[in-house]
């Protein structure tokens, strides 16, 4: 069946049924637009983020190294600058659980932590699917083991993590 989408003001879609349209289509949407969909896929690609996972973007920038280039590395008056810079690296890590991630062989800087635990997380940049995380959401940055392990609240995060996450830490660290 052909539609003849141009007289259209109203369009409704069964749910049983496949919509397939030919060529390019131009939508706007004034209002509110709901999708209610268990399987949304662009291009056969399942989408998986939630509304709140969506709505962290907002206002997201890309190209995250270039901006971190950008950075002035002539602050003065901070203690240990110098030192902060000597030792910054960046290493992506690993899903460990719905608040934890794990970076492997690297521990905090030895001028950057007390008994381990970091000792000013204004000193760290730290990365979900190349959103920068708000300080807040995070409870801790410690060293464990030969490791380094990132807490953070799910409830100032405003979601979880999840093992499809991409994780990137830059800071003051050290390999092991």
């Amino acid at each position: 069946m052909i539609v003849d989408l141009s007289r259209q003001t109203d369009l409704t879609v069964e749910v049983d049924h496949t919509l397939v349209v030919y060529g390019i289509i131009d939508v706007v949407i004034s209002g509110i637009m709901n999708i209610v969909q268990n399987d949304l896929q662009i291009n056969g690609e399942p989408v998986v983020l939630t509304a709140g996972e969506l709505n962290y973007l907002q206002g997201a920038t890309s190209n995250v190294q270039t901006q971190l280039d950008s950075l002035n590395t002539t602050i003065s008056g901070v203690g240990l600058v110098g030192t902060w810079f000597d030792n910054i690296m960046n290493k992506k890590g690993s899903y460990s659980d719905p608040n934890t991630c794990i970076f492997y062989n690297v521990n905090i800087a030895s001028d950057f932590h007390i008994a381990g635990e970091a000792s000013n997380k204004h000193q760290w940049l730290f990365f979900i699917n190349g959103i920068l995380v708000d300080v807040p959401a995070i409870t801790s940055i410690r060293n464990q083991g030969n490791d380094v392990v990132i807490d953070v609240s799910a409830v100032t995060l405003k979601h979880i993590l999840k093992p499809r996450h991409d994780f990137v830490l830059w800071g003051p660290l050290v390999s092991i």
